[in-house]
């Protein structure tokens, strides 16, 4: 959507009566014909009602997000200041217009003699009924409205008679600024409070019903139409509760179409009548042709009363009606008339049953009618049955790309906390050392655990608890008698008051039984000894790692998170319609001085990113200068309006400490109050609110103000004295939170969840590593503010547990249910499960499954259901569980389509890496839209800026070689009966000796002032540990350290490239380690079939890349399956690989064996 605030609108009208000319309103079609309200501000000269106003325009943005706000609210979409006027736009539907404008059109619409009508008078009480829950919804919130009238109301004019009625008009800081305002009263300003707001809403009530020009003798009114407005005319307090009851009674009282008639006409169809009697005739034998009717008529009305429900068909998704006879179940459905339009007029019997049809048995709602229901064959007899219908709910029904969206986020969930339940072990207690102060256990083993690690695709419960065991052995245990469910759970306690009982352990070792031994420490957590507690443990025990406490923080707000994300309806659809819902605001920007810096990549993505609404997904490639984009948008945020709030969030410690480091470069005009906060624990949040305190708090405590209140005021010493003393007031912490205008978190934080429990909102929301988090990750971040920024690189590391949850999410899984059962029920449960239809899935998917192992006739319907319901909700939970990913795809299809509005972009210059390297980083992964900054492209190709050089390497000539090397390790495949594998439990000692090599012959320029920095990376752990010892060991580190080379640490040259994403080096050597005969390419290539890990390990390196590995590998595979079929999608990329590795003009190819000969 644009809109260009200098053009003439052909549709235009003034709304503004001779005391307020403070806007003009238009109404406007777009290019994709929706259609806007538009208003136009005249501009605010006072700066500090210009900041509570824009502060009152971000939480009314936010307002819409509330359950049933777009309902009775006709709320801001956008808010943007021009040179000269602000701009507010609201999206209605065409024939939406303000009250006050319609009625002097149509003067004569609620004459008296027109009120007389009940039916009219019903419909305006229930438009009114509309604003008051529009109004009572406001309160909620926390908001007054201050200005309710006829210019506030919009109405749909599409029938005689104005309906739809929405309250708006909450801009009232923009009134306040001219110091204008309508409630007065003998010329006297009102207070403005919840009650004068109720009194505004029954003065307008009085008037659209014309009130004053009808007496009470005209009996125009009901008794309880009149006693509604004399009960109110001069009342102090005003109770929301009570008017909308009271309009409930009065809307009760005239409902017209009221029907009190007790009996109900059931058709039944004559040629379905022989279906009718086969089936009934299976259990009851005496029923015929000639006593079908009454057989049929007596079975429904045999008791009490007559039972209905309503079920939802899990396929076609509409409602199903049954009445439940005493023997029978009867589907029943709306008659169509002439027109063939379905009408309530008569039901029609459409079918029987004994029991309740599958497609039936869920989302049912029951009810019981005090009715006769008459049954027969006239074509022509009616009674209307609506009213019975509309008693029952309905349920707002969920888009269903919305209802996948939203599975797809519970689905993950459900992962997450079964997961969880999966670390908690039962063990028998076998023996209580006490002497040692030792516990020996025994794991035990149940179906339902193993259920769990088998629908996890886990290791059996033993082999993971032995596994992790060995793995940790300085892992804090604590063992109890319940499963952990609250945060105590986690800490020890032996009260005698209550029978719970925990116990801080730690491995001690374990025995060839498959037992394990757990040993205490005293300390202050743990103040007693084993035989202090013997008596609380019991046979039969629960044991679990103290560090699962944060992953059940972390369940806690994802769970508040999906919720509050489930009625965020604005959200969700920029998320799953992107295209549709993005807007485009062309605004004049005086820019700030860093952006003269950037090159023309970085320009065009900063101008998009600043004018595109509400979300733009910049992709990242490495070495672009992401941050440094960050830190001049944010100078440029705060230029544009200097009183902003933005959070600026990543999923890892490490990468919201470099950005608040460049943050901290910035230059404001402004003194801004930015707090960070960002940590790896909760206990460690306690430390950030004390220090976030004492930084606000100290320049208050040394202040005049405060030493004068201290001595003078004798009686506030001691009040004083306690608040300065509290070093964690949670209170004024969340003050200083919601008035911060920057805060640096992570994704996950305790301090996001306070922000969204205390409706703190921003206006942006900038999330670095986008990509390398899940959509589940995310959604506590986005739900911060209404304008996003994700920056990311779905090229570069996926998200952590993505590689699991597509092993868990294949089809044949058909244990899903196990997992999903954690989302439905127990601690973590979430209620949105019966919105999203996930429960139902549930429900349906356990009552088929042992179908499968059966012989039974229903297995067709198995098959049905699970190609139309349970493999899209499993495609569609893998498309949407990388969110940058999925967001991204969209910006690309936009791009090829060359779409006129899209909402992501690259940044195409990169800074880091030699032309050599970024020759095949481009070609091999960004399909060469990734350049080379020209100057730095300049700066590398001179070889006296390298800061190192080789020495006495044979062979080869590293100096002069290109800087993309590959020193080739043979493959076994060649001939296994010569080459032996060099490979053992991912560890790879012959690359370790050639890595080993290069190191001894490399050597610092003298010239230099800055000290090389060198890393090793390797894929493997094993092989990472391997590297890091042996040449520690070897003395390669500390000779590397003497030479003046930049190493990690004195012990650490190497580390896996999920480590070290972000980082970069000036020589980077990689391992590649595998190198073996085994059968498939999964189990041969491992991670090296991941193109992503490849591109960044590939992509560390500044001035020079040398990989140690076998290409024979990648060769082997990639001609295997030419031969047989075509490569994984996923491995799709070594061909490029291999043929530009292979070419001299892109890579130096060596042979490694015949450098080191016998070392190999």
């Amino acid at each position: 959507m644009k809109f260009d605030i200098d053009q003439e609108f052909e549709e235009s009208y003034l709304l503004a009566d001779d005391e307020h000319r403070s806007y003009k309103l238009y109404k406007c079609i777009d290019e994709d014909s929706d259609v806007y309200l538009v208003k136009l501000w005249e501009k605010i000269v006072d700066q500090s009602v210009k900041e509570i106003w824009l502060q009152e325009i971000r939480q009314l943005i936010f307002l819409k997000n509330s359950p049933n706000a777009e309902k009775y609210l006709l709320i801001i979409d956008d808010a943007k200041e021009y040179e000269d006027c602000f701009v507010t736009t609201y999206k209605i539907k065409i024939d939406e217009i303000d009250y006050e404008t319609f009625y002097k059109k149509n003067t004569n619409w609620n004459s008296k003699g027109k009120l007389r009508d009940k039916e009219l008078r019903f419909k305006i009480w229930k438009n009114l009924k509309n604003i008051a829950e529009g109004l009572n919804l406001l309160h909620e919130n926390g908001f007054l409205h201050r200005s309710i009238n006829t210019k506030s109301i919009i109405i749909n004019i599409n029938d005689e008679i104005p309906s739809d009625f929405k309250l708006t008009g909450f801009e009232w800081m923009l009134e306040l600024g001219r110091f204008n305002y309508n409630n007065k009263k003998d010329g006297v300003l009102l207070e403005s409070s919840y009650n004068n707001d109720w009194m505004d809403y029954l003065r307008l009530a009085e008037e659209i019903f014309n009130i004053n020009k009808i007496k009470e003798t005209d009996e125009v009114f009901t008794r309880k139409e009149i006693y509604f407005f004399k009960k109110y005319i001069n009342s102090k307090k005003i109770d929301a509760e009570n008017i909308l009851n009271e309009l409930d009674e009065i809307l009760q009282q005239l409902d017209v179409q009221e029907d009190n008639s007790t009996e109900y006409y059931l058709h039944i169809i004559s040629k379905k009548e022989d279906s009718f009697l086969e089936k009934i005739n299976k259990l009851v034998e005496s029923v015929n042709h000639s006593n079908i009717i009454e057989f049929i008529k007596s079975d429904i009305n045999k008791l009490n009363k007559v039972g209905i429900f309503k079920a939802l068909h899990y396929k076609q998704g509409v409602n199903k009606y049954f009445i439940q006879g005493e023997k029978f179940l009867y589907n029943i459905e709306k008659s169509k008339n002439f027109m063939s339009v379905y009408t309530t007029d008569k039901m029609v019997l459409i079918d029987i049953y004994q029991s309740i049809p599958f497609y039936a048995k869920h989302e049912k709602e029951f009810k019981e009618f005090d009715i006769i229901v008459d049954v027969g064959r006239g074509k022509n007899k009616k009674n209307d049955w609506s009213r019975l219908l509309s008693s029952f709910k309905n349920k707002s029904k969920l888009d269903e790309n919305v209802k996948n969206f939203i599975n797809s986020i519970l689905i993950s969930q459900a992962i997450d906390i079964a997961d969880y339940y999966s670390q908690i072990y039962s063990v028998e207690v076998v023996d209580i050392l006490e002497s040692k102060e030792k516990i020996k256990v025994k794991l035990n083993t149940d179906l339902q655990s193993e259920e769990i690690n088998r629908a996890l695709c886990k290791k059996t419960v033993s082999e993971c608890f032995n596994k992790f065991y060995r793995d940790n052995p300085d892992v804090e245990w604590i063992i109890s008698n319940v499963k952990p469910e609250n945060k105590r759970d986690f800490y020890s306690v032996n009260d005698e008051e209550n029978e719970d009982f925990r116990y801080r352990l730690f491995p001690s070792g374990f025995n060839k039984n498959y037992e394990y031994f757990l040993e205490s420490k005293i300390d202050s957590e743990n103040p007693e000894k084993i035989s202090e507690v013997v008596g609380k443990i019991n046979k039969h025990m629960f044991i679990y790692p103290k560090s699962l406490l944060g992953n059940y923080f972390s369940l806690l707000r994802k769970n508040k998170a999906i919720t509050l994300l489930a009625k965020n309806t604005n959200l969700l659809n920029s998320l799953i319609f992107p295209k549709k819902n993005t807007k485009i605001y062309n605004s004049k920007i005086q820019y700030v001085e860093g952006y003269k810096e950037l090159d023309d990549s970085k320009k065009e993505v900063f101008e998009k990113a600043l004018n595109t609404y509400p979300n733009y997904i910049v992709q990242g490639p490495p070495g672009v200068g992401k941050t440094f984009l960050v830190k001049t948008l944010v100078e440029q945020i705060f230029k544009n309006e200097p009183f902003s709030k933005i959070v600026l969030s990543a999923q890892s410690h490490s990468t919201v400490e470099v950005l608040s480091d460049e943050i901290d470069k910035c230059e404001f005009e402004k003194k801004l109050v930015m707090i960070k906060a960002f940590n790896n624990s909760d206990h460690e949040a306690k430390s950030i609110i004390s220090n976030t305190l004492l930084e606000h708090l100290e320049p208050v405590y040394v202040s005049k103000l405060w030493k004068e209140s201290y001595s003078k005021n004798i009686d506030l010493r001691q009040d004083m004295d306690k608040f300065k003393q509290n070093k964690e007031n949670y209170n004024f912490y969340d003050k200083i939170l919601s008035s911060a205008n920057i805060i640096l978190t992570t994704t996950n934080s305790k301090t996001i969840e306070k922000m969204l429990d205390s409706n703190c909102y921003f206006d942006w929301s900038i999330m670095e590593e986008a990509a390398k988090a899940s959509t589940n990750d995310l959604i506590s971040p986005l739900l911060l503010s209404y304008k996003r920024l994700l920056i990311g690189d779905h090229k570069q590391l996926p998200p952590f547990f993505e590689k699991d949850f597509k092993k868990i999410m294949v089809p044949e899984n058909l244990n899903l249910d196990k997992i999903i059962s954690f989302i439905t029920k127990g601690k973590f449960k979430n209620s949105i499960v019966h919105d999203s239809g996930l429960y139902s899935l549930l429900e349906i998917f356990t009552d088929l499954k042992p179908k499968f192992k059966e012989d039974d006739t229903d297995k067709d319907e198995l098959l049905e259901f699970l190609q139309d319901k349970y493999l899209p909700t499993i495609e569609k939970s893998i498309e949407y569980y990388s969110l940058f990913k999925y967001l991204f795809k969209e910006v690309d299809l936009n791009q090829l389509n060359k779409s006129n509005i899209n909402f992501g972009s690259m940044v195409s210059e990169q800074y880091r890496m030699h032309p050599d390297i970024s020759k095949i980083i481009t070609e091999i992964f960004y399909d060469s839209k990734l350049l080379d900054n020209k100057p730095r492209k300049v700066f590398y190709l001179d070889d006296n800026n390298r800061p190192f050089y080789f020495k006495c390497f044979e062979l080869v000539d590293l100096d002069n070689s290109k800087r993309f090397t590959w020193l080739d390790v043979k493959e076994p495949y060649a001939d296994s009966s010569i080459i032996k594998s060099l490979e053992e439990n991912f560890v790879n000692k012959s690359e370790a000796l050639i890595i080993e090599e290069i190191l001894n012959c490399i050597y610092k320029k003298p010239n230099v002032v800055k000290k090389p920095s060198i890393v090793l990376l390797s894929p493997y752990a094993r092989q990472v540990n391997y590297i890091n010892e042996y040449l520690r060991t070897n003395g390669v580190l500390k000779e590397l350290i003497s030479k003046d080379f930049e190493i990690i640490s004195e012990n650490e040259i190497c580390k896996t490239c999920d480590s070290f994403q972000g980082g970069e080096a000036d020589l980077v050597i990689i391992s590649l380690v595998r190198n073996n005969i085994n059968n498939d390419i999964y189990s041969a290539l491992g991670f090296l079939i991941d193109e992503r890990r490849m591109n960044v390990m590939f992509s560390r390196a500044k001035f020079h890349l040398i990989i140690v590995g076998s290409v024979g590998m990648f060769e082997y595979w990639v001609n295997s399956a030419l031969n047989h079929k075509e490569l994984p999608i996923e491995a799709s990329f070594i061909e490029k690989l291999i043929k530009l590795v292979r070419n001299p003009q892109y890579c130096t190819f060596v042979d490694a064996p015949t450098l080191l000969g016998e070392k190999l």
